[in-house]
């Protein structure tokens, strides 16, 4: 009986840590697609209306019907296309440039005939019409899965696929300059370890491209075809919390600061994961959906659609051959619907303005940015002569933001009176950068001898001492202890009329009282100041 009661003791525990690490919300979908002729909705995209986001449209492909459906967001079909090929998995992407017009591209693999489809969108009547397709090359097998990427460092759209082999092709798409959009292939590598790979998603924002490998989990790459053969990092590993093997499905909840959410699906299973979508991608619930059986692709906007779905919409497949389509509220997740919309592209770094004041013997600089995309940071720079620049320090960015960024920069290093220009050298993450306009201030000549109580005081190790001369003069500048001994020299030459700022680093001396002299021809000021170990 006592071993008995030890496991059940053992049991309970056990269930009971599982319930806290793998906390679990069902959700009820709000809508079912059911198109006449469907077989099997595979995968599926959200296109985004221009003006009224409660026009927007759902748009699946049915790789056992040979068909695409376009439903609106109550679930009537606005069309249903019949294609020659098998096709995977949809992606969308906005404004892409063709004959000087801008569309919105829907793209997917065709299984059958190893090609890249692309489609585009009429904003009036919500339906699509072929652009062409492309031959996407030479693969071991079958083309598994795709999506699309757009590029905010460079405003280029890319595609990528995968194979059951394991291989990654991505191209960069053109406008071929006769109404039809081309494949310039960039790289091909292999995902994990030849390990069948079909989820694919692009982050546009963070410009990292995640690939779904079925048995080992999820792998990130940098999505920019910088590297030829990458290697890729294994973020979400097949076997911890709860992800089973034939992992497929693989969407992005974008937020604010690279906040959102990573979500994963696999093949088989009821239940659907949510990480972090930035590193260390931390796994943060699981969730099910009712009728989601066995789910495959899966998709999430975060876009107020309206009074039916003001907080955006999960789709899922279920496994069968419908979508299955919830309100994004029913998941008690985060929620910003304000942040990102796919439509708009941010500039890089777009700035507002970047200004500078006179505080007191210092030049405060302001800057602001409205929005920003792999912002590393900035380098302020600083000239007398607007011939040779100094970096004077450096302020880190906010990586990527759509709201606007307030910076500040005190230089405290002004030493004489002129003249005095400076710009920003904005640092994006890939090392690339760009300089602001120049500004300039003016720092007068002072009108009388000054000597400002030492900051901070009590101070430990260091400490600033400031001070101003009217006129051009030999200037000394010493500390003493309390015994009136010389501790250290810190100026003893001519200065310019000017104001200046010394560093006294006391790492030598003992805790006390000390004194500092300034001293002139015709001037002379002693201050004490504490050192307090």
């Amino acid at each position: 009986m006592h071993k008995q009661f030890k496991l059940l003791s053992k049991l309970f525990i056990y269930l009971l840590l599982i319930k806290i690490v793998f906390p679990q919300t069902v959700v009820q979908p709000a809508l079912t697609l059911n198109a006449t002729g469907h077989n099997d909705q595979d995968d599926m995209c959200i296109w985004i209306h221009p003006t009224d986001p409660s026009l927007s449209t759902i748009i699946t492909s049915d790789k056992s019907a040979y068909k695409l459906f376009v439903y609106d967001l109550s679930g009537n079909v606005i069309q249903t296309i019949s294609v020659p090929g098998k096709p995977g998995n949809i992606d969308i992407r906005y404004n892409f440039f063709l004959n000087g017009q801008q569309i919105d591209i829907v793209g997917y693999n065709d299984r059958d005939n190893k090609e890249i489809v692309i489609y585009k969108v009429n904003s009036v009547t919500r339906q699509l019409s072929l652009v062409n397709s492309f031959d996407a090359g030479t693969w071991p097998d079958e083309i598994y899965g795709f999506c699309l990427y757009l590029s905010y460092n460079s405003n280029k759209y890319y595609a990528f696929a995968s194979g059951k082999s394991g291989q990654i092709r991505q191209w960069e798409l053109v406008d071929n300059g006769d109404g039809t959009i081309g494949g310039d292939v960039k790289r091909t590598w292999i995902n994990g370890s030849n390990d069948q790979t079909e989820g694919l998603v692009a982050d546009d924002e963070t410009a990292i491209f995640y690939a779904a490998s079925e048995i080992a989990g999820v792998y990130k790459y940098n999505a920019e075809p910088i590297d030829q053969n990458p290697t890729g990092q294994l973020i979400i590993l097949e076997g911890y919390n709860g992800l089973t093997q034939d992992v497929e499905g693989i969407t992005l909840y974008y937020a604010a600061d690279g906040n959102g959410y990573l979500m994963v699906s696999s093949q088989g299973s009821d239940n659907f994961k949510v990480y972090d979508r930035k590193d260390p991608y931390n796994f943060i619930k699981t969730f099910t959906v009712n009728g989601a059986n066995h789910s495959d692709g899966i998709d999430v906007i975060n876009i107020d659609l309206g009074l039916l779905f003001p907080q955006g919409i999960f789709l899922c497949h279920d496994g069968s051959a419908s979508v299955l389509v919830s309100d994004y509220s029913d998941l008690n997740l985060m929620t910003d619907t304000d942040y990102w919309n796919p439509r708009i592209t941010p500039l890089p770094v777009e700035l507002a303005y970047f200004t500078g004041i006179i505080n007191g013997n210092n030049v405060e600089l302001r800057w602001r940015t409205e929005t920003e995309v792999n912002n590393y940071g900035f380098d302020i720079e600083r000239t007398k002569d607007n011939l040779v620049w100094i970096t004077i320090g450096f302020v880190e960015g906010h990586g990527n933001s759509n709201s606007p960024k307030q910076y500040k920069f005190i230089d405290t290093f002004i030493n004489q009176s002129g003249t005095y220009y400076y710009r920003l050298k904005q640092i994006d993450n890939d090392g690339t950068y760009e300089y602001t306009d120049i500004i300039s201030i003016e720092i007068g000549v002072p009108d009388n001898f000054y000597l400002s109580q030492n900051f901070p005081n009590p101070f430990n190790p260091s400490t600033r001492i400031d001070f101003t001369v009217p006129e051009k003069q030999l200037v000394t500048l010493i500390v003493y202890n309390s015994l009136g001994e010389q501790v250290a020299e810190l100026v003893n030459e001519e200065r310019e009329a000017g104001s200046y700022s010394f560093i006294f680093d006391a790492s030598s001396l003992t805790s006390g009282v000390y004194i500092y002299r300034l001293q002139t021809p015709v001037f002379t000021n002693n201050i004490k100041m504490t050192l307090l170990k």
